[in-house]
């Protein structure tokens, strides 16, 4: 039974997370993974608050056995949750179900699910603020991001995954600094050095890789150019030119119609031959990868945190990452930062990295240790903090 307070009969507060970035395809990406590690991790943490995983009938999410105190929340929709009507009748039809549950905080996992209005408190995080930041590409069409940043404005606090997101949320949205909590993400445990020769050979070979090779792993179905991997592309042909023949540049991702052009493009070059398309990669298969490679590359123009590069030194892989963004506070010392402004100073790093064996032994171990500064049950224990504080504040205590 439930109370206007948001509390059940026990007294225990009742939070109610919006769990359908795990009922769909990218759900091992992005949000889907956010969504199951901060579940997972509450799970371990908090036996005492009553919690609703609020998710679709269809295909329920059950990765992991329920404590007592989790329970599913199935609501009826007629659409997939990726479907595009989803992000402006999800913010219509939410408050309905929320009505029935009225729990004492609710959690949108991205503004992709935030509502118009609810009947009760709320936490919003805001992975990112990229179509702010790259207006001219991602608001052209943008009357779907402006009415989802203006309902992510009406809650009572927003999480963000670093400092550098939360200030970018406190500029582009006016929201007070006060209202804005850094929840960093981290590495899935399975993220560490792949040591078995074996185990490592089978990895490549499944994806017709081989050694030495150049990763990068990240999503590029569609054109994005933040990402930067034509630049990357351009990069690695460069470092052929120099005597660098053997070796490869393994682009990691979900192919698309993007990827597919750039294929395209560079078997049309004629100098193709050293670029390897995985297409998906299993998730069981990502440290190895990681493991095997010389060094991962990520030259991104701007990233909410940056989870690829964080995945990476993980497995003990010396990691480069432009100077931008979050970048620093994910990668510290723990690898190199080259200016965003001077493509040449991101192939001069390469090639010291791959000529210089002390410093990628010495990129391994800062990495390694910079790494152990981010872990998911941090991350877990402070978005309860703010589900108590909002509780709090809400109800006068």
């Amino acid at each position: 039974m439930m109370t206007k307070s948001g509390k059940g009969t026990s007294g225990r507060a009742r939070f109610s997370l919006y769990i359908r970035p795990l009922q769909i395809s990218s759900r091992y990406q992005g949000t889907g993974v956010y969504c199951r590690n901060l579940v997972r991790h509450l799970m371990k943490i908090d036996s005492e608050n009553e919690y609703f995983l609020v998710q679709t009938r269809r295909s329920p999410w059950s990765e992991f056995p329920y404590p007592e105190n989790f329970r599913p929340f199935p609501v009826r929709r007629f659409y997939e949750q990726d479907q595009r009507l989803a992000p402006f009748l999800d913010p219509i039809l939410t408050p309905c179900d929320l009505a029935r549950l009225r729990p004492g905080v609710h959690h949108a996992m991205s503004i992709h699910y935030v509502s118009w209005w609810l009947p009760c408190p709320s936490v919003v995080t805001i992975h990112d603020v990229i179509p702010l930041v790259f207006a001219d590409h991602y608001m052209r069409t943008g009357l779907k991001h402006k009415m989802l940043y203006r309902f992510a404005r009406k809650a009572d606090h927003i999480l963000t995954p670093s400092e550098h997101a939360r200030r970018d949320v406190h500029r582009l949205l006016q929201i007070p600094l006060e209202k804005i909590t850094v929840t960093y993400e981290a590495a899935d445990d399975r993220f560490r050095p792949v040591e078995d020769p074996a185990a490592l050979e089978r990895t490549l070979r499944r994806y017709g890789i081989r050694n030495p090779y150049l990763l990068y792993v990240g999503g590029f179905t569609k054109r994005d150019p933040r990402k930067n991997v034509r630049q990357l592309i351009e990069t690695h042909r460069a470092l052929r030119r120099e005597g660098f023949r053997e070796i490869q540049l393994v682009l990691a991702g979900e192919m698309g119609d993007y990827s597919r052009a750039l294929m395209e493009e560079i078997d049309g070059s004629g100098s193709g031959s050293g670029v390897v398309f995985t297409g998906y990669v299993e998730e069981e298969d990502l440290p190895g990868l990681y493991s095997g490679a010389r060094c991962f590359v990520f030259p991104s123009a701007y990233e909410g945190f940056g989870l690829p590069v964080l995945e990476a030194i993980s497995c003990g892989t010396p990691a480069i990452a432009y100077k931008n963004s979050s970048m620093p506070e994910v990668l510290g010392d723990g690898g190199l930062l080259v200016d965003d402004q001077r493509p040449d100073h991101l192939h001069d790093a390469i090639r010291t990295v791959l000529t210089d064996a002390d410093l990628a032994q010495e990129l391994r171990a800062k990495g390694l240790e910079q790494a152990k500064k981010f872990r998911w049950e941090h991350t877990a224990r402070k978005t309860l903090a703010v589900y108590r504080q909002v509780c709090s504040s809400r109800s006068g205590g």
